[in-house]
């Protein structure tokens, strides 16, 4: 049975395409400014995936791949092509096996030295600590065999992981890792080195057909996590005070009945249970649609207004508990809901022009991005009491990505290794870059209070993508 890699160890993940670390043993190594030659250069010997629809890394910075633990059936006809979802700036790459204890050790140096040390790496710190802490160290015979068996970049029929029949891989957990050559050119005159890089990806394998026991964890979805417990802790509430309300009301029904049987001279064996009564005459819970407008700013940078324009539906499934969804176009973006800036240095050179006299250059680009909201699309879980209805949302933002590239060098001089004069850092102008479409998270919970039977005017706070927001909100209900 032969398995392609996208269908069994990655079936969702990626190298990141500029700015892969891995700070260890198998360190993709940042250049080296020490270096005093003349006329060299150096760059990183990069890793991509050959996969261009694939995503970014969850620890941000490329640390690892999409997809922190990948899972991988060994069989005997097992037939998997690793290298061939890889490839490097320079040269091939190559691939090998290390245990879970020295693999953890190296990725925690690594990750521990970030500067800055934003949130999402301190969650990637803290999920390996837990994977070091719980996870038993590799075995070490098993390491040694599927080492062996990496080093033609495959897992195949071919590499004696099994004999007679019988597997000779122990089931638990390795670390597989992508490697880049250092590469040496002579480039226009200058000697021009592309330095080795290696890029690490947790594996989980097994070797029978009883599953595994850990799914696959993903940062990127915490705080989609955390959205999913709030509104699950307001489901609980509002469902407990519910079955309390008519727990009371049955409870009285009975009580009420018991007193009634008791004035006739009768025993009351048992009631039917409490359930709604008919409404005779009363309004009937139906489906309703409506469009909504609303205005506000997101709270940072120039306060600049966002507005919305567009319906929802909502399906009542009590009187005061409905569900429901709504899809809205900005009309007006306001700031930003996400930016980001990643710097590339793109030269380094040391040039000697007299007697002991040296002329520094650092070329560096820095590429901007914006994500400007376009649509969002979503669904809502309302709680409604006499004229007040509280409406919790979470979706998804379809926004415009628009990039900005900006060019500039440092230039000073050195004589004796002392400076001479002041460094200088002359700025290009600001290009354009590639425009794309992106996604971000939205979440929001508000009041609204209705003014008749269709108006209703509210208020709402909303995160959406990397910024929060409050809004004044008009819907009318048909």
């Amino acid at each position: 049975m032969r398995k392609s890699l996208y269908n069994s160890i990655i079936p969702a993940a990626m190298i990141a395409l500029g700015s892969l670390g891995y700070n260890s043993a198998n360190a993709q190594q940042a250049p080296d400014s020490t270096k005093k030659q003349s006329q060299t250069q150096t760059f990183r010997n990069l890793i991509y995936s050959t996969d261009s629809e694939l995503n970014y890394s969850a620890c941000g910075d490329g640390v690892l791949l999409k997809d922190f633990v990948h899972n991988l059936k060994l069989e005997p006809d097992t037939d998997i092509d690793i290298k061939k979802a890889f490839r490097s700036k320079k040269g091939q790459v190559t691939l090998t096996a290390v245990g879970t204890k020295r693999g953890y050790t190296d990725i925690l140096s690594y990750l521990g030295k970030s500067e800055p040390m934003t949130d999402r790496i301190k969650a990637c710190i803290d999920y390996f600590r837990g994977l070091s802490k719980s996870t038993e160290d590799s075995d070490p015979k098993s390491v040694s065999l599927l080492e062996k068996s990496l080093r033609d970049g495959k897992v195949d029929r071919g590499d004696s992981l099994f004999s007679g029949g019988q597997e000779r891989i122990k089931d638990g957990r390795y670390i597989f890792v992508v490697r880049s050559p250092e590469v040496v050119e002579n480039v226009g005159g200058i000697r021009t080195v592309y330095q080795a890089n290696s890029i690490p990806f947790i594996v989980d394998v097994k070797t029978d057909s009883d599953g595994y026991a850990k799914p696959k964890v993903n940062v990127d979805s915490l705080e989609e996590a955390i959205r999913d417990r709030v509104s699950r802790q307001v489901r609980d509430s509002l469902e407990r005070e519910k079955v309390a309300r008519d727990k009371f009301v049955s409870d009285s029904i009975k009580e009420a009945d018991a007193e009634r049987a008791r004035e006739r001279g009768k025993v009351i064996v048992g009631t039917k249970p409490y359930g709604p009564r008919k409404s005779h005459g009363k309004e009937k819970l139906k489906t309703r649609y409506g469009f909504e407008v609303g205005a506000g700013t997101n709270l940072s940078g120039e306060n600049e207004l966002e507005g919305i324009v567009g319906g929802f539906v909502n399906i009542p499934l009590s009187k005061t508990i409905s569900v429901g969804g709504y899809g809205d176009f900005y009309v007006l973006r306001g700031n930003p809901i996400s930016s980001g800036s990643v710097t590339d240095t793109l030269f380094r050179g040391v040039e000697l022009i007299g007697p002991g006299t040296y002329k520094h250059r650092v070329d560096r680009t820095t590429t901007k991005t914006e994500d400007d909201a376009k649509v969002e699309l979503g669904a809502e879980f309302s709680f409604r009491s006499e004229k007040w209805v509280f409406p919790v949302r979470a979706g998804v933002v379809f926004s415009g990505r628009e990039e900005t590239i900006e060019g500039e060098s440092d230039v000073w001089h050195e004589r004796n290794k002392k400076l001479l004069g002041k460094r200088e850092t002359i700025k290009g102008d600001p290009m354009e870059g590639e425009s794309s479409n992106s996604t971000n998270f939205s979440f929001s919970f508000g009041a609204d209070y209705k003014l008749t039977k269709n108006f209703s005017v509210g208020t709402s706070f909303n995160r959406t993508g990397e910024k929060n927001s409050g809004r004044l909100n008009l819907r009318y209900t048909f």
